[in-house]
């Protein structure tokens, strides 16, 4: 086992998605709802310590995108509506048991 001196005091996480697009299926037709792009994010965590305690702790995170096109119709409302439903009858079920 080996052990270390010193702590961990920052967690650093980049991520960069390119084309990311999310389409909505209601009664069999597909439509964009959000059209592709990209997406950078940058998460940082930070403990700063003090007197050998730790006293502070921060969390910054940074979402960054291009141009973002969003649609949004009769269509996409349904599918929506559809979706809270299901996760609502899902959540249901999983708090009873």
């Amino acid at each position: 086992m080996m052990l270390f001196s010193e702590q961990v005091t920052d967690i650093v996480m980049s991520s960069y998605l390119r084309d990311v697009l999310i389409k909505t299926s209601y009664q069999g037709s597909q439509l964009f709802l959000l059209r592709p792009c990209s997406v950078k994010a940058d998460v940082t965590y930070s403990l700063v310590s003090r007197d050998n305690q730790h006293f502070l702790s921060q969390c910054l995170a940074t979402v960054a995108t291009g141009m973002v096109s969003l649609d949004l119709g009769q269509e996409h409302v349904l599918c929506l509506q559809l979706i809270s439903q299901h996760v609502s009858q899902f959540l249901k079920v999983i708090l009873l048991l």
